[in-house]
């Protein structure tokens, strides 16, 4: 299997932005927070091992960033350890109703945190990590839909908009183990996408990660905890002919799935897929396709048919225009040569027709102009003069006129 390329995701790290909080905070323009008026309070409360049985951390780092989220910016960060049962405390913290606070759990690759304002309990501020496990068994998919907002006939392309729904039902988090050189696509959470896909973009509500494109789609290295998240992606596809195929794998089942096309702009079928049907969404209406419970490692063949595609017009001049200029000009005289042969072509069959028939109406001439003068009504003078006019012209018909040994042998008129 191809090895994944790595593609990072936008970072939404909290960890990361904690790390860079003292750089941040010495390079913005310093406004002063400290303010008599503004009563201080402690934030305290406990980190809890969600995972049944464990027992809770002790020893812990926990961070409490200030943030000023009107501005974008960290404006304080402090760290504690947690104490017997999990417990942690901040104290004589300014409760500036301008601000909000994260507290951040620092277990490791995986990072829970928990946001606070003027207005939350600071109280019992409880945050929940989970053992680790490498196993995949408790991930599914909840949903896959792929929605084809609109098609460019005449480039044969669409842009596509996915959403996939993804569940951890068990009780410890999935953390890739990135430490395997022979780390593949099997290995990950991943996702099938139509082959020839071009431009991905991936955001979701997961702990910050990574994406790596695999073969088949992409692939998520990002911790999974337990609970439901939301993938969001969208990339561009190119089509061939007036539709394509699209292998759907789904690895971790499907309990729906549901694909999306604008109505009158082609037709969707597969197996394990039912009817299409019309719905109007917004003010558009599409044609969907839908099938339901879908097992771990099902595999769905998708057809898209019946495509826009661009008029004979439109592929005309995208072929002009899309070729340098000297193959079309060699194009276009390679036309006109053709087109030049041809009529010479024509002219050199129908040449001797045309003098053959030039000929025969001078011979008759020649004739008429012999019974007149036989029946003396010519006067010899004129006869002569009129043959060899006759007889020059109908040598030239033939080609002999001027040739040697082409000179009449007829010097005496007719008795």
């Amino acid at each position: 299997m191809e090895r994944p390329r790595h593609v990072t995701l936008p970072v939404r790290s909290l960890l990361a932005a904690a790390l860079l909080a003292a750089i941040a905070a010495s390079l913005l323009p310093a406004r002063d927070y400290a303010n008599a008026q503004i009563p201080t309070a402690d934030i305290s409360g406990r980190v809890v091992n969600g995972t049944a049985g464990a027992s809770p951390p002790e020893g812990m780092e926990v961070a409490l960033l200030t943030l000023d989220e009107s501005a974008g910016q960290i404006v304080a960060r402090e760290t504690t350890t947690t104490g017997p049962g999990g417990r942690f405390s901040f104290s004589g913290v300014a409760r500036d109703p301008r601000l909000a606070w994260r507290v951040i759990a620092i277990d490791g690759e995986f990072t829970p945190s928990v946001d606070l304002d003027a207005d939350s309990d600071w109280a019992e501020v409880e945050v929940v990590t989970y053992e680790r496990t490498k196993s995949l068994d408790d991930i599914s998919v909840t949903s896959y839909s792929l929605l084809i907002p609109s098609i460019d006939a005449r480039a044969r392309a669409m842009g596509v908009l996915g959403a996939i729904g993804l569940r951890n039902d068990g009780d410890t988090v999935w953390i890739p183990d990135l430490s395997d050189p022979a780390l593949t696509g099997l290995q990950l959470v991943r996702f099938s996408l139509p082959r020839g896909y071009t431009g991905l973009s991936v955001e979701s509500d997961l702990p910050a990660g990574n994406v790596m494109e695999i073969g088949t789609g992409f692939a998520l290295s990002t911790p999974v905890p337990p609970g439901e998240f939301n993938i969001l992606m969208t990339f561009t596809l190119n089509y061939e002919g007036d539709g394509f195929d699209f292998p759907l794998n789904l690895p971790f089942g499907g309990d729906n799935v549901r694909l999306m096309l604008p109505d009158g702009q082609g037709a969707i079928a597969g197996d394990g897929l039912g009817p299409p049907t019309r719905q109007v969404v917004g003010e558009r209406a599409f044609t969907i396709v839908t099938g339901e419970g879908f097992d771990r490692g099902s595999r769905v063949s998708v057809s898209f048919s019946k495509l826009p595609v661009p008029s004979v017009a439109e592929s005309v001049t995208d072929y002009i225009l899309q070729r340098p200029y000297v193959p079309v000009l060699a194009w276009l005289t390679g036309i006109v040569l053709i087109g030049l042969f041809g009529y010479a072509l024509v002219r050199a069959l129908r040449g001797p027709a045309v003098r053959a028939a030039g000929r025969r109406e001078l011979v008759l001439a020649i004739a008429e102009l012999d019974e007149r003068y036989s029946a003396g009504q010519v006067d010899e003078d004129r006869y002569l003069a009129e043959r060899a006019e006759l007889k020059r012209r109908a040598l030239q018909a033939t080609g002999e006129a001027g040739q040697p040994g082409m000179e009449s042998r007829e010097t005496v008129p007719p008795p």
